[in-house]
Order: structure tokens, then sequence, then C-alpha cells
């Protein structure tokens, strides 16, 4: 779909050029820096390979059973009496994976009669060199819970509730003095009823995504989160995720992250271009749903959670601060794809929503681990899933918003503390906060709760940088034989390949060095090879940039090491060459050993 995304797997790049030639072709010496690349951002995640999970480093897919529940799990689904978390037990945990999903062999249910899907302007931005798509899901009539999202609110266009507030509010916060009187009043003014989403879903997609595929996607998405709120998955806490399907649980390679990806800037502008489209066209208003023949399911969820829930909440809290919600801290560490945020009923929205999450650095200074931008969100309970949000064991999770109230709780209780700073803090490194109606309560929650991916143990391989430094024509250069090191960390066993690209100048010259399958040099034409710190030390693995791939290690034992060294052979004469740098990639693949 685009030319930034190719390939199936995720794999690690090493920037092998770099490389200004020298010497024999009588040209000034430049010392030169290969760094980091990322190579095949590919959209099926199908098959056991290694893909990057941040800078040099890799992470195992297994294509085993990725969430598989057991028979008593199964029965769980779908039954009220029993549902005392969102949080399913698998029996083993689905690693975090890069790219995108392809939905060409997705087949959607026809839930048509019962629900349809919007894209929600609001949500919808370029996400780290990503298209992101909000994508709300709505009820019709015909359905059996249809009411239980046409919500009754207060009318903001009534005469009683332009006039505003008649009591004292705080001059800072804007918040009532008198909670019970604000109360009193907010339950006089007239009422209208609106029409909440059951559930928000995030998608990810490449610049050149059509309409089409964008509508395939969403509809696919409908019939399992419908299944889902049918089976009341959304009156538990992160609930909502059982409509996420297991495959498509696939994080956005954030590509502003990686220094060696030079062409972000570029894909930046296209990814913005094409959500000012999205936004402009007619998905904002009605995705029609279109009358598949699948079969809507429900999937397991995971272990990892923060955050004391939706279910408890007696007040409103105004926005333009950032609050840390110091209950539940994180169980575990990996990624929340899923959050559940409840916003108050005065004014009838919640804009510019952020939820994160925060590590507390010390005392009451907490730091920004990372956040997401929500959009704005209706009066009333919001649950969303396909977030990237990092987490750690022991973070907080947290939020800011411009405008509106989210709801929370005071109450007695103990360890349900809140803290806050104005303004919006996420990003803005270690910063001091404050107790909020400290002394006042013994428990304030804030109403919204996070769960996700637990992470596995990577596969990483360091370093990340070599220099080659300066070379010639015809000649061969060597980095030490035990030069990277490879440490498996994935529970099981590994077989490593290694592969390479044909080496291109940079800039605009395009000039080009053919790497050749058996390491044989010729007039722009270069070899490259690999070779283990064993008995022989000799760099015996030709790097190919046709399948089938060399083996580079096989069976690397878990918890196992392995160093290794690459060796550069440079064409035996060069054509076209005009001092600009030389760069290709040399990618490893590991797969599960048989």
């Amino acid at each position: 779909m685009s030319r930034f995304f190719k390939g199936k797997f995720r794999r690690i790049g090493f920037l092998v050029g770099s490389i200004v030639l020298a010497g024999l072709l009588g040209i000034n010496m430049v010392p030169v820096m290969p760094v980091v690349t990322i190579e095949a951002m590919g959209y099926e995640i199908k098959v056991p390979a290694l893909f990057v999970k941040g800078e040099g480093h890799l992470c195992i897919q297994n294509n085993l059973a990725l969430a598989a529940q057991t028979n008593e799990q199964q029965a769980e689904v779908g039954a009220k009496a029993t549902k005392t978390s969102g949080v399913g037990l698998q029996e083993s945990s689905t690693p975090v994976r890069y790219g995108y999903v392809d939905y060409k062999d997705k087949e959607p249910a026809d839930v048509s009669d019962y629900a349809y899907a919007v894209v929600e302007p609001s949500g919808t931005y370029e996400y780290h060199g990503n298209v992101r798509i909000r994508i709300d899901f709505f009820l019709k009539e015909a359905s059996p819970r249809y009411n239980d999202r046409y919500v009754e609110v207060v009318d903001t266009e009534s005469e009683e509730y332009k006039a505003g507030y008649p009591g004292e509010v705080d001059p800072k916060t804007g918040e009532p003095l008198d909670w019970d009187r604000y109360n009193k009043w907010l339950d006089g003014l007239p009422t209208t009823h609106q029409l909440n989403p059951f559930h928000s879903h995030f998608l990810h997609f490449p610049p050149d995504v059509t309409n089409a595929e964008i509508e395939k996607a969403a509809n696919y998405h409908l019939g399992n989160f419908y299944q889902a709120f049918m089976d009341e998955w959304d009156l538990v806490a992160g609930g909502m995720r059982h409509g996420w399907d297991v495959e498509t649980r696939v994080r956005p390679y954030r590509y502003d992250d990686n220094p060696a990806f030079l062409e972000y800037d570029t894909l930046k502008t296209e990814c913005e271009t094409r959500v000012e489209e999205v936004k402009q066209s007619g998905l904002t208003s009605s995705i029609i749903a279109v009358q598949g023949t699948g079969t809507p399911e429900t999937y397991p969820a995971t272990e990892i959670d923060v955050g004391p829930g939706t279910a408890s909440n007696n007040a409103n809290l105004s926005g333009d601060r950032t609050f840390i919600q110091k209950y539940n801290a994180a169980n575990d560490t990996g990624v929340i794809d899923t959050i559940d945020i409840r916003s108050g009923t005065t004014p009838n929205l919640m804009t510019g929503v952020k939820a994160g999450t925060f590590e507390n650095t010390s005392g009451d200074y907490y730091t920004s681990r990372d956040s997401e931008s929500l959009g704005d969100l209706a009066a009333g309970l919001n649950q969303l899933t396909g977030l990237n949000c990092s987490i750690s064991t022991g973070d907080y999770i947290g939020a800011y918003w411009t405008d509106g109230y989210a709801r929370y709780y005071v109450g007695s209780g103990s360890n349900g503390y809140m803290y806050y700073k104005d303004g919006d803090q996420f990003g803005q490194g270690s910063q001091e906060y404050s107790d909020y109606l400290s002394g006042f309560y013994d428990t304030v929650y804030l109403n919204i709760y996070g769960t996700g991916e637990t992470a596995i143990e990577d596969i990483s391989n360091t370093p990340a940088t070599y220099d080659f430094g300066n070379v010639s024509a015809d000649s061969t250069y060597s980095s030490d034989i035990n030069e990277f090191t490879i440490t498996n960390s994935s529970g099981d066993a590994v077989d490593i390949t290694i592969s390479g690209t044909d080496m291109v100048e940079t800039g605009a010259g395009g000039y080009t060095w053919t790497l050749s399958d058996t390491a044989t040099v010729g007039e722009d034409t270069y070899g490259l090879k690999a070779g283990l710190d064993d008995d022989d030390d000799s760099f015996d693995a030709v790097v190919k940039k046709s399948e089938t791939y060399n083996t580079l290690v096989s069976s690397l034992a878990d918890s196992g090491t392995q160093d290794w060294g690459l060796q550069l052979l440079t064409p035996s004469s060069i054509t076209d060459y005009t001092k600009g740098e030389m760069e290709a990639t040399v990618t490893l693949t590991a797969a599960f050993s048989s």
C-alpha cells in the first residue's frame, strides 16, 4: 500500500553504509557512522519472526496459540453473574507486535440491523508517521440495548443552563464550593437525550489508505465489539477489550523514534494530508454497515491493568489540569491499549482528552512516560481500544482535558489519592504534583482505568551502531568478530538468519552498489559476510539480499548469547560515485527453533 511498508516480518536493521570511498580513488577521507534503521514494516504478521521493539531490539512473535482460552474461560464469556473483572486469563501471553493489520481476508459479521460505525474527527490525526483514525460505534433502535446508550443529559441549550450555576465556585478551578447545592441545581435543569457510542476503537494505516480499506476495517471490528457489548462486557472495567480480535492487536510503529528513518518529515506530511481528507469525507457521518458472512466473536483480555475503574462516582472534576490517580499501580510492564474514562454530564462533552502513564520518580515528583490523545468524549462512560501507551510495573495512570468534566469519587477508604498540576504535563519531564483534596477526604478516585498487553522478554542485538571508517575500492573491511552480541530472552531457542540490501548513495545521486548473493565483488557490486565468535572466528555466512537467507546462528538457547561480526567487501571498480554517503541495511530475522 505504500513505499514505506513492505514485507511480512518485524526485524532489526543495521545501516551498513554511510560509506565514503577514499584511498585508491584519491578522494578525501571523511569518517562515517552507521546507525540503526528499520526495514519491512509489513501488514501481515503471521509467521514466527523477530520484529522491532525499539532501537536495537527485537521481539519474538509466535504463531502458536496467541491467546487460547480454557473451556472454563470460554464458558464465562457472556455469563453476567460471573463477570468480576475485564481481565480474561490466557494460557500464554501475546507478544507485542508492530506494523499494520491486513483486513483483506477479514470477513465482517452482519450486524447492519443493529449497529453502525462513523469516523470521529476529534480522535483522527497523524500519529508518529501513521494515519490514526478513531471509529465510534453506535446502536440502532432495533438493538435490544439501544436505551442503554440513548442517555438523558442536561439540555445545554436551555435558558436555565445558560444562566449558569448561581452558587459560589472556586475562583481558580471553577468548581462549586457546595457540591450538594450544585447537584440540586443540576438535577433541576431541563434535560434532553443523546445517543452515545457504545464503544470507540483506534485504527492505524499508512498514508495511502483508501476509504474502502477504512470501511472494511471499521465494519470488521463493528461486529465483534457489538457482540462484546451484547455480552455486557461494557459493565466490567476494561471488559470491552474482549471485542478486539487478538490477531489485530498490533502496535503502530513510531517512525519519529528512529533517528535513521530519514523520510519521517515526508511521511508525516503525507499522513496529515490523508487525515484531512478523511475528516472531510462522508466517513465522519456514516460508514455503511456491510452484510458480511462472518460470525461476531469475543476474545480474551490480558493480565495487565492500572487505575481504580469507573464504577463509583459522585462528583464532577474540571479540566485544564493533569491528574494522576495514585491507586492500583500497574501490575506489569507492557502496553496499555484499552482505556475507560467517565465524562461528567455538564457540559455534555469532555474535550481535548489525553490519557497516559506516569512514573513516580521521588516524593511528589512524577514523570510522564507515555500518552495518548483520545479526542472529545461524550457524557458518561467512554471505552476506547486500539491505543498504544507504554507502561512499566509501578506506573500510575492519569489524564488531562481542556474543557468539560470528568467524573470522580470522594469518600471514605484508603490509598485512593489523586495528584494534580495545572496545565498539560504530558511530555514535560519530571514535575512536582499536589495532593488533590488532601486533608478533606480519605479516598479520591478519578474514574479511569487501563488494560493491555503484558510485554514478553525480547531479543536484543547490541551495539546498534558500527563505524567502518573510510573505505577504498576492491578492499575488505571487518569489524571485530565479537563486535555485536545477540541476547535471547524469548523463553525458547531461536534460529537467526541474516539478510542485506543494495547500497544506495544518499541525496540526489541515487548511485547504487548491488549486493552480491555470493559475496563476489565486481563493478558496482559489493559483498557482505558475517561470522560468529566461535572456534574458527571466520566470516563464513554470506549476507544475501535474495531469499532463502543464510543462517547466522542455530538453536540459540533461551537466556543464551552469541557474539558475531560483519565484513564488508567493496566493489572492484566504481563507475558513477559522486562523493555521497552509501547506505544499506542488514537485517536479522529469528524464528523459534523446530
